[in-house]
């Protein structure tokens, strides 16, 4: 490109201000081609260029820049930062100053802080030309979308009326689409369905659904609900479907924007390690040479004990140096721990990126295995199909079985894992933690048994962690067993307060050398590279096995000879409970059912998982579409998901009030599926009003059981999804 050459031919320059300028350009360029991780490098060098130059208008420019791609990102913190800090190294630019409000105020509107973002634009209006229509126009537009996010719905109406007098002399079709689209929503808001409709067809004047750009997404999603809301169901599908393009090109963006910033991240953090280790190695070595030096003076100090007018001058001086040296040492001491702290904070910040990556992984990774399902559950669906749909579907579960163990070590290093105690059916559990395997090592040809007659039914653990731990020692007895047979024996153990619940896992594999016992325990550790190589897996399978059992208050051993097989006993405590009691968690098939679930492709799922038990099936893709549902009337239930609701709170109680109320005052019984889920979430959304807490991941077959089954106690005791090894 030009600015290549100009960077070739600026080389011997010693301006620093030309070269941010040249930087500048082609980080701009790199970021309207999408390569965000070079756009990034050169607004951080241009910025340096600047600092050099004294220049701060260059500085705050670059600033500016910054925080547009941290806003691509997804990382609103950082984006309000930059502009923060834009704001401070350069006010004298009305031009500058328009653009650092409206880029914050659009920050804010994302960040769900509707009043603030409100102010960002008003601000953003006073330095806006009063001869540049187009621009003033489309901060209006920001401004009302604000308002109306904010149900100020009259101030909207000013502020549209305001933005449509100016549209009328713009040129720029996009920003008369703008206004246009906002002014629709607007008069959607009172209830005017026809002036709406008319609005919203002006906003994309001539242009088809199916060529709209990002720029455009409001107006396809106040369109459905317009086109929805007035009984025009095929346009409303048109444009979610438009709608749904334009989320998976701002999704690509952002997904692209956010993985170059956190390789930034963790580049930085890598520099931060290697230069404190390079700290402790040199502190490391001054503390020897101190203690070796101390040491050669205590040495001295014996040996030439015998001359007593020579030793008392040497001791006094010894005296004065061991002082001096015990306090270096101590200085050492603290430098060296100082640098033990930063190596933790690096630490932490490589498990966060781990952490953070797989739940990015996670996301795509659970849509595909939810339209599989929904394509297995079609009993038309052609035989070869089938088999390929259900390939497809097994590759995805082992995928989403390694993600969510990479997830569980990151939660276990953070110390954010948690155990959710429970009344559990403890043979009905090691069956179904059991019979994936079973299938399979019948398959192979391998005898596999259970006993599980010797515990009491009903007991107080962790259902998931308890089924996690076996279905992981199943996993890797499967793994390494060609031929033989593959167990499972629990039993109840000792007296009185001391009982313990043993449950052992044997296997005729391969075996463990007894040198390796220890090892295969921790992360990403096999017995060896070749058993890597040959058998797979992440190594993290019993790394996770041993930290449950220890977090449920047991532990577990190995025994195993190489070449004759391996047995893992798995001790815990036992404590037994009373069986539950039973409820009816159904409303009957002609009760209606609403739906609270924004995401296009988990709704279409359900539609194929509830029709055969709900004879007027609902749907909602916000709160405000829930609430006016529930005022028509018919409702007996509601299914809600926890990522459908504002998160402009912390407090779970808050976040599901509104529709809990309304779903009481109509007679609907209520269930809400919550990631995460412990203690205290459970009794808030339960203080809330809620019927039913379901955690999340769940599994189609699992979801129809809650809630149209009679279930023991509370739905969400169990997990509805198995974990792979």
């Amino acid at each position: 490109m030009l600015v290549e050459i100009a960077m070739r031919e600026a080389d011997d320059l010693s301006d620093p201000r030309f070269h941010g300028d040249l930087m500048l350009t082609r980080g701009g360029a790199y970021a309207a081609d999408g390569q965000v991780s070079a756009a990034l490098a050169d607004f951080q060098k241009a910025h340096q260029s600047f600092v050099e130059a004294q220049d701060q208008r260059g500085q705050a420019v670059a600033l500016v820049r910054l925080a547009s791609l941290y806003r691509e990102g997804g990382d609103f913190a950082g984006s309000l930062r930059y502009y923060r800090q834009a704001e401070e190294a350069f006010q004298s630019d009305p031009g500058l100053l328009l653009s650092i409000y409206n880029g914050r105020g659009n920050v804010l509107n994302e960040m769900n802080r509707f009043p603030e973002a409100s102010a960002a634009f008003i601000k953003a209006l006073q330095y806006a030309p009063r001869d540049e229509a187009a621009v003033r126009v489309r901060i209006l537009a920001n401004l009302a979308r604000a308002q109306l996010n904010a149900r100020r719905v009259d101030a909207a109406a000013d502020t549209v009326a305001a933005g449509m007098r100016l549209a009328e002399g713009a040129e720029a079709k996009e920003i008369r689409s703008q206004i246009y689209s906002v002014a629709a929503r607007v008069q959607l808001e009172r209830g005017n369905l026809s002036a709406a409709r008319t609005l919203i067809e002006r906003s994309f004047d001539g242009i088809p659904p199916t060529e709209t750009t990002l720029a455009m997404r409001d107006n396809h999603l106040v369109a459905a609900r317009i086109y929805q809301r007035s009984g025009e169901s095929e346009k409303a599908v048109e444009h979610l479907l438009a709608l749904r393009r334009l989320d998976e090109q701002a999704l690509s963006v952002a997904t692209s924007a956010k993985a170059a910033l956190m390789g930034a991240r963790f580049d930085f953090q890598n520099q931060e390690l290697r230069i404190a280790r390079l700290k402790a190695e040199e502190l490391r070595r001054n503390v020897e040479f101190e203690r070796s030096r101390t040491r050669f003076q205590q040495i001295l100090f014996g040996g030439i004990a015998a001359a007593v007018a020579i030793l008392i001058g040497l001791l006094t001086f010894g005296l004065v140096t061991i002082r001096r040296s015990r306090n270096e040492v101590r200085a050492v001491n603290v430098d060296l721990g100082i640098a033990n702290t930063s190596l933790e904070k690096a630490l932490a910040a490589k498990t966060e990126f781990l952490a953070t990556t797989s739940h990015e992984i996670r996301t795509p990774l659970n849509g595909i295995l939810g339209m599989t399902q929904v394509m297995l559950a079609d009993s038309a669906l052609e035989p070869a199909t089938r088999e390929r749909v259900d390939i497809v579907h097994a590759a995805g579960m082992r995928m989403r079985g390694m993600v969510d163990d990479i997830l569980d070590v990151a939660k276990m290093e953070n110390g954010h894992f948690t155990i959710d105690t429970t009344i559990v059916d403890l043979p009905a559990t090691l069956q179904e933690a059991t019979r994936l395997w079973e299938e399979q090592a019948q398959g192979r040809g391998i005898a596999f048994s259970l006993e599980c007659a010797d515990v009491p039914q009903w007991i107080e653990s962790d259902p998931t962690r308890l089924r996690q731990i076996v279905f992981n020692l199943l996993s890797n007895a499967l793994k390494f067993t060609h031929a033989g047979s593959i167990g499972v024996r629990a039993a109840a153990v000792g007296e009185g307060d001391r009982r313990r619940l043993q449950i052992v896992v044997h296997d005729t594999g391969i075996g463990i050398p007894a040198d390796k016992h220890a090892q295969i325990f921790e992360s990403f550790r096999q017995v060896d590279a070749g058993t890597t190589r040959q058998y797979g897996g992440t190594g993290l399978g019993l790394t996770i096995c041993r930290n449950l059992a220890v977090a449920l208050g047991g532990t577990i051993q190995v025994e195993s000879v190489e070449g004759e097989g391996s047995t893992f006993t798995v001790d815990l405590p036992l404590v037994e409970a009373p069986a539950p009691v039973m409820v009816d968690a159904g409303q009957g098939e002609a009760a209606g059912m609403l739906v609270l679930d924004r995401n296009p492709i988990v709704r279409g799922m359900m539609r194929t998982l509830f029709a055969p038990h709900v004879l007027d099936l609902r749907f909602a893709a916000s709160l405000e579409e829930a609430l006016d549902e529930l005022a028509r009337g018919g409702i007996a239930r509601v299914l809600i998901d926890e990522a459908a609701l504002a998160a402009g709170t912390d407090d779970p109680k808050l976040r599901v009030e509104p529709i809990a109320s309304a779903a009481c005052a109509a007679g609907a019984t209520t269930a809400i599926l919550w990631p995460n889920l412990d203690e205290a979430t459970r009794a808030a959304l339960k203080a809330a009003g809620l019927d039913q807490v379901i955690g999340k991941p769940v599994s189609g077959a699992r979801l129809v059981e809650a809630l149209f089954t009679t279930k023991r106690g509370n739905p969400a005791d169990s997990p509805l999804v198995s974990r792979a090894a």
